[in-house]
């Protein structure tokens, strides 16, 4: 025999609840939940593609992972906790006789967010072992100025309208020029320390392009030695200083 339902237990009905994202990202209709009471929802993940956000297909592959917070207006709140391109499509921006860079390293917003960031980068032809070194490095450090600067939700729209991107571009192009530079992954890990913000505020006021010494030391070797002609009272004597023939013909 079937076990049956014991008396005075009351079943409530599931209703679909919007999920909406959020305020700074203009409160874009992201899907809808379905749960017994709207407060049910509050704690759980939501994965939606950033297109629906920005309305450009060419951030259908890029993921975004949000987190219902609350409840306003009969629909569910939610905030961001990071992004993440689909493998599929960061594939296709990596081309034959280039040399792919990955990079993965925290940095710290102005608004005491720590982050990790992971960029693909890919080089416009092949390049050597050192300079590769010296790409990620400069790139690492454009990148933490920048977001040392931006709050944490200004870094999220930063990502999405490609500013980090191009800054990190800027800051590496006299080293070598990146055919691609994309933030394959964003996410939120918490709260900085004290002394992370510290060091973040530090770094935000240094400038991104270094010059180095080997650059000096190269622009030295390129730079042509100036000729004997070419000195500064030089010709002027040797237009002074008589012939050999008119030596031959005054004797």
């Amino acid at each position: 025999m079937s076990a049956t339902k014991k008396a005075g237990t009351v079943v409530k009905k599931k209703v679909w609840t919007p999920v909406r994202a959020p305020e700074f990202m203009g409160q874009a209709l992201l899907c809808e939940t379905l749960v017994a009471e709207p407060q049910d929802a509050v704690g759980k993940h939501v994965f939606a593609s950033m297109v629906i956000v920005t309305n450009d297909p060419s951030q259908q592959a890029l993921n975004a992972r949000y987190k219902i917070t609350g409840m306003k207006e009969g629909a569910c709140t939610t905030d961001i906790l990071g992004m993440e391109w689909l493998p599929a499509a960061l594939k296709k921006l990596v081309r034959k006789s280039r040399e792919k860079l990955d990079d993965s390293f925290v940095a710290v917003t102005s608004d005491a967010k720590k982050v990790r960031i992971k960029l693909l980068m890919v080089t416009r032809s092949r390049a050597t072992r050192g300079i590769t070194s010296e790409v990620r490095r400069q790139a690492r450090k454009a990148a933490s100025a920048f977001l040392a600067n931006q709050t944490y939700h200004e870094a999220i729209m930063a990502i999405v309208q490609r500013k980090i991107q191009k800054a990190i571009q800027e800051g590496v192009k006299k080293t070598y020029p990146l055919a691609v530079c994309e933030a394959r992954q964003f996410h939120l890990l918490g709260e900085a320390t004290p002394e992370e913000v510290s060091a973040a505020k530090a770094l935000a006021k240094q400038p991104v392009v270094e010059k180095t010494e080997e650059a000096d030391e190269e622009q030295e070797i390129h730079v042509p030695e100036a000729s004997v002609t070419d000195q500064p009272g030089q010709e002027e004597n040797a237009q002074e200083q008589p012939s050999q023939e008119q030596v031959e013909v005054a004797q």
